[in-house]
């Protein structure tokens, strides 16, 4: 990082290219997984936005170089550099980065420290200055146009399913299975196997080669290759098994978190015959743990929750059902 924020981009290509055939090589020798050009781009945006953090410095290099430059002139008071360097990092910042709201730089903007940091510390006026880009702000905005432009192509293509899990994998806590410390202790840990498939699943690659076909040994349908049966086919009871792993893994933080739940507990509430045969299965409740209170709700990806107000005919104030 010190190289791409002191080093003019044009003078590092050959290493960040060289960097990003050493990196790529070592994800797929431990991975067995071969990330195309186009899947090279989500590998390489933070997990945040559906990536998997391995940062291009090809694309930050423009970024860390012209907000290190900016930065450092603007702070001591001095020259912005070799002019060609920083009308280079300029053009791929206004191109690639900024958005149509955002104003674009150029050679002569004149920039000023960000309110609350040494404001302003040569007394000039504040008003015609922009505020210093920092390196994290440009890299956000750079990783949210690339991630803009894939779900507008995956729309442009009628693929509404790719632009739904791009959508879908960069909402909040969407990659949190893969910061989470991967402890046993806490039955926060994946089996190789599970983790590669979870990283296919991610990147959206075939669990298998096209050419092959696989059927379903529960109902002998052909399985599709992102494995998207397996996770709604009915038969065999897949469906609850998942549910119940679920349940036993809240039961089990919420058992170490001291929260008493208790599981199979039956004749809970008292509903009409209608909503009873869908809300039958409350295997885990926790008492007096849950302030809020919501109506009874619908089920969502074969977990069913709900609290409800506390009267004859409900669950206790305060009562969580899983």
């Amino acid at each position: 990082m010190h190289l791409l924020r002191t080093v003019p981009p044009r003078q590092l290509e050959n290493i960040c290219t060289e960097y990003n055939i050493c990196i790529r090589d070592a994800f797929s020798k431990i991975t067995g997984i071969f990330p195309s050009e186009a899947n090279f781009i989500q590998f390489s945006r933070s997990v945040g936005r559906g990536g998997l953090g391995f940062r291009n410095p090809i694309f930050f290099s423009h970024i860390a170089y012209l907000a290190s430059s900016i930065n450092a002139s603007t702070r001591d008071q001095t020259s912005l550099g070799d002019i060609d360097d920083i009308q280079s990092a300029i053009n791929y910042v206004n191109e690639y980065v900024l958005s149509d709201n955002d104003i674009p730089y150029n050679i002569d903007s004149e920039f000023r420290i960000p309110k609350g940091k040494n404001e302003n510390p040569s007394g000039r006026p504040k008003k015609h200055f922009i505020d210093i880009p920092s390196q994290h702000d440009l890299s956000c905005k750079l990783e949210d146009k690339q991630l803009k432009c894939a779900v507008n192509s995956a729309l442009l293509a009628q693929n509404s399913a790719l632009a739904a899990q791009l959508r879908s994998m960069s909402s909040k806590h969407a990659g949190a299975w893969m910061r989470v410390v991967p402890s046993k202790t806490l039955f926060l840990n994946f089996k190789p196997s599970e983790y590669i498939i979870l990283l296919r699943w991610w990147m959206r690659l075939p669990q298998f080669a096209a050419d092959e076909i696989h059927r379903c040994t529960k109902c002998e349908a052909v399985l599709d290759p992102l494995g998207y049966h397996a996770l709604t086919c009915k038969s065999g009871g897949d469906l609850i098994h998942r549910h119940n792993a679920i349940r036993d893994m809240v039961f089990k933080a919420c058992q170490t978190a001291g929260l008493t739940p208790r599981l199979e507990k039956h004749g809970l509430i008292a509903i009409p015959t209608i909503a009873q045969q869908m809300y039958t299965s409350h295997t885990l409740i926790m008492v007096n743990h849950v302030q809020q209170t919501s109506p009874l709700p619908t089920p969502c990806n074969q977990t069913k929750y709900f609290m409800r107000q506390g009267n004859q005919q409900a669950l206790p104030r305060g009562t969580l059902s899983w």
